[in-house]
């Protein structure tokens, strides 16, 4: 080992408290001639990292806690960000109420709507108040339900091209019964057959469609034509056996007969109800009444002079209320 490298390794160590000196080795010519040439103009020499003095650590001096950076403050993007936050979730609160109160509304009007249909509108039931039988609707089924409707209201709305039909009807059983005519008595038959059409209601009872014949179940409530024809037989019989159609010719008659039949009328508040079916035939497409079966139905109704008027075993016919004062 040379002389120099061992006076290195024996120098003293630094006490407690000192700082540690550290020798640079002299530079070598060579060396000393290069750092001349990089730092000629031609060479200038590059940015230190640490061009300000204060910013470069200084050589054998400790760093204090002053010297030390102050911890960053929050930046704008974090300040952001907080506030964003803050705002998200007031406006998914707001979105959230406005939702529950749409929720709320429509369930307050779906309630209403069903306590509507179940306990303030009537039930669907017959005339002896048995509701109607629910069924699957189809075309068919409507169809029929339309033209069974369109019959009956006719009826129902004391129709006048219906009204003259039955009074043509009544008519001809009274002639064909007494001898007379509504005219002759002073009677106009068309009052009669509003009279009969008075209070007269309907209901489907059950449709039934099939390939090219459907038929429609009704009850149909009306007024009882018979006791209207028994209280004025009843009356009639009453006058001819009196002293006071003795001394009366035939004009005098017939009046007296007349006002008899009008009271009979204003007197008798009886009701009757009738389950009968009707049929219906498949035309093209469209669902037609038979018309045998309709002319049947009106007689049973209206027909009630008629010698041959007899209930067919196809309906049924009930008395609700008689009444003759």
């Amino acid at each position: 080992m040379s002389e120099t490298n061992r006076q290195k390794n024996e120098a003293p160590l630094p006490e407690d408290g000192q700082e540690a000196q550290v020798s640079t080795p002299a530079k070598d010519e060579g060396s000393k001639a290069a750092h001349e040439h990089s730092a000629s103009p031609a060479n200038p020499p590059s940015e230190s990292k640490f061009a300000d003095s204060s910013d470069a650590p200084s050589s054998g001096k400790k760093l204090k806690p002053e010297d030390l950076p102050t911890p960053l403050e929050p930046t704008d993007f974090e300040s952001a960000h907080s506030s964003f936050t803050s705002f998200g979730w007031g406006k998914v609160l707001a979105v959230l109420i406005v939702i529950l109160v749409a929720l709320a509304a429509a369930a307050w009007v779906l309630v209403g709507n069903t306590l509507h249909e179940k306990y303030l509108q009537p039930a669907a039931a017959d005339l002896d108040g048995q509701p109607v039988e629910d069924r699957e609707r189809t075309a068919d089924h409507q169809a029929l339900e339309q033209e069974t409707t369109r019959l009956l209201d006719r009826m129902k709305d004391q129709n006048e091209a219906f009204v003259s039909r039955i009074s043509r009807m009544l008519d001809e059983g009274f002639y064909d019964t007494t001898g007379y005519r509504h005219a002759d008595l002073g009677v106009n038959p068309e009052d009669v057959s509003r009279w009969m059409l008075e209070n007269f209601d309907y209901r489907i009872l059950d449709i039934t469609p099939g390939n090219d014949t459907g038929t429609v179940s009704v009850s149909i409530q009306h007024r009882d034509a018979t006791a209207l024809v028994s209280a004025f037989y009843d009356r009639a019989y009453d006058f001819f056996n009196s002293p006071d159609a003795l001394g009366m010719d035939e004009t005098a008659a017939r009046a007296r007969m007349g006002e008899i039949y009008l009271d009979a009328m204003g007197e008798t508040d009886a009701m009757a109800s009738l389950s009968t079916t009707l049929t219906f035939e498949r035309e093209e497409g469209a669902w037609t009444v038979d018309e045998e079966s309709f002319e049947r139905i009106v007689k049973e109704l209206f027909d009630v002079y008629a010698a041959s008027s007899s209930t067919p075993s196809s309906s049924s016919s009930t008395t609700e209320e008689s009444s003759s004062r």
